[in-house]
């Protein structure tokens, strides 16, 4: 009789009213969910409608084409000089390169040895210092790493000239350049349309940044054999590279053209501190330099990434997976076929909250960019406290709070504009010490020696003398006892160190960022001739490319 009386105790599963509840119960919670889901959607778009309506007020638009640079005609165009073009000549329809030995070639000729990388980035004019030759062409020239050093101290003509002769292959491609930098305007054929944007190729800024190196270790080498014509030369082919890349609307390009601005200051600061320009060089110089606007480029990048990360959102929301990283969109990866408590998630959160990870995103941008950089400058004291406030809401909060709070994704996205305003500052206060440096030597060539104040130099070498972008105050100058003189901004700290140079090894948040000579040239490098023999005329500077 045990069969029947089990059969009685689950009987109540077979009957009617026990399927009508679950059915009712089940209907229930998916309308509650499709509810809930609704209204999220419609609460996410929106409040991210609004935010567009009300920003697009202002005339900014949130349409990405806006902020790429128009086409040029080829002929007009130096990123279309056969050295460059094959970088983006892809197959349609695709970014992979159609003539894959001609890329190859590029980057051959634009590539510097890894044996002086250690060498080569060490010190520098930040630290006033030159290159030391010595030891970058004894790694050159270094068949392994036991050989013994070619070079000894006294020798730097001798290994400038062996620099020299190392980079002579890459003469021709600099030729080249020289060529196309006369031509107007500058524009790499980025795949804009390309989706989603962090996907974008740009194998530009590698060779950019290389073949700066180059001409820096090459300008520099030539001044130590008192060469200074075909340095001027370089630097201004190293002004159009930095020049090249202006345009583009990518945070990625500024941070690139920063690098490529202290390496093209490099080689000017050494003929400076040598004596080593004329005065129409100089003249030159300071055209070039007073075509860049970091702060404001910065800005206008900054901007433009966040419209550029718009369509990481928009691929987000048509995702399976909407946790999935940056670099799985940008390879065209789901990832959703492996499951996953993200992929869990992703299937069941409201689209709506991909609008509401947008707004907090943008919102933060706009929180970070607003009343830091003004056209007076900069005040690091805000910059700082608005990063700290931002890192506080990004991390505080934790993961589950930041997935509450949509924030998950600026937490993924926004560290990695942490000190990005100092790192815009910086590059145009060393703009504006070089234009300074640049107006002292004329001084010192017409009067005999460099003036007792700044404000000697106006207008007769200086429309105005720029102001330090740190509060927009006078920046710091004094002579020295030796003749030479010390030219600063207080740098981040809002303090005056008196000068103290900031280490390559320490942050950028002590000590003074400054412009100044050694006390003498070393016995081996000290070449002070103006002119040598043979010297060619200097050509007319290039022109610049298209502004904004």
């Amino acid at each position: 009789m045990e069969p029947p009386r089990k059969r009685r105790s689950f009987s109540w599963l077979f009957r009617w009213n026990t399927w009508r509840k679950l059915l009712l119960i089940v209907t229930g919670a998916v309308t509650v969910v499709a509810l809930f889901h609704a209204e999220e959607n419609w609460r996410g778009k929106r409040a991210w409608d609004n935010y567009k309506r009300e920003v697009e007020a202002r005339g900014e638009s949130f349409d990405f084409a806006k902020y790429v640079p128009p086409p040029v005609p080829d002929d007009q165009n130096f990123a279309m000089t056969p050295f460059l073009a094959p970088l983006f000549d892809f197959v349609p329809g695709t970014q992979r390169q159609r003539d894959t030995n001609a890329v190859e070639r590029t980057h051959r000729a634009a590539e510097m040895p890894n044996e002086i990388q250690t060498s080569f980035n060490k010190g520098g004019w930040p630290e006033a210092s030159y290159l030391d030759l010595i030891r970058i062409a004894n790694e050159l020239l270094a068949t392994n790493h036991s050989a013994p050093p070619r070079f000894s101290r006294g020798e730097t003509r001798e290994a400038a000239q062996a620099i020299l002769e190392k980079l002579k292959p890459v003469e021709p491609v600099l030729e080249e350049l020289r060529r196309a930098s006369q031509r107007p305007y500058s524009r790499f054929n980025i795949d804009y349309e390309w989706e989603p944007k962090f996907g974008i190729l740009l194998p530009q800024l590698h060779t950019v940044t290389a073949m700066c190196s180059k001409l820096e270790l090459r300008a520099c080498s030539e001044l130590a054999l008192a060469q200074p014509a075909p340095a001027s030369h370089d630097i201004r082919l190293m002004f159009t590279l930095v020049n090249s890349l202006r345009d583009e609307p990518f945070l990625i390009t500024e941070l690139v053209r920063f690098a490529c601005l202290t390496k093209t200051l490099q080689p000017m600061w050494e003929g400076l501190s040598r004596h080593q320009w004329t005065d129409e060089e100089l003249v030159d110089f300071s055209q070039e330099l007073r075509t860049l606007d970091f702060l404001d480029d910065g800005v206008h990048a900054l901007r433009t990434e966040s419209h550029c990360a718009d369509s990481y959102f928009g691929d987000l929301r048509s995702s399976r997976n909407p946790f999935r990283s940056v670099n799985d969109i940008a390879n065209g990866s789901d990832n959703s076929s492996e499951g996953g408590l993200a992929t869990a998630i992703g299937t069941v959160i409201p689209r709506g909250w991909i609008y509401l990870e947008q707004l907090n995103y943008h919102r933060l941008v706009d929180f970070e960019l607003n009343d830091v950089i003004t056209p007076k400058g900069i005040d690091p004291e805000v910059a700082d406290r608005k990063d700290a406030e931002v890192h506080r809401e990004l991390v505080s909060s934790g993961v589950v709070g930041s997935i509450l709070g949509h924030r998950i994704i600026s937490r993924a996205l926004l560290p990695s504009l942490n000190g990005f305003e100092r790192k815009m500052a910086q590059a145009q206060t060393w703009v504006n010490l070089a234009d300074i440096g640049c107006a002292l030597e004329r001084y010192r060539l017409v009067h005999g020696q460099f003036p007792e104040a700044l404000d000697a130099l106006a207008p007769q070498f200086l429309a105005a003398v720029p102001r330090d972008v740190i509060m927009d105050q006078p920046l710091k100058y004094r002579l020295l006892e030796n003749g030479q003189f010390i030219l600063y901004s207080v740098g981040w700290n809002k303090t005056d160190d008196g000068g103290v140079i900031v280490k390559a090894s320490e942050e950028l948040t002590h000590g003074d960022w400054v412009w100044e000579y050694p006390a003498a040239s070393p016995p081996e490098q000290a070449i002070t001739s103006p002119l040598w023999p043979g010297r060619f005329e200097s050509a007319a500077a290039a022109p610049r490319g298209q502004r904004r």
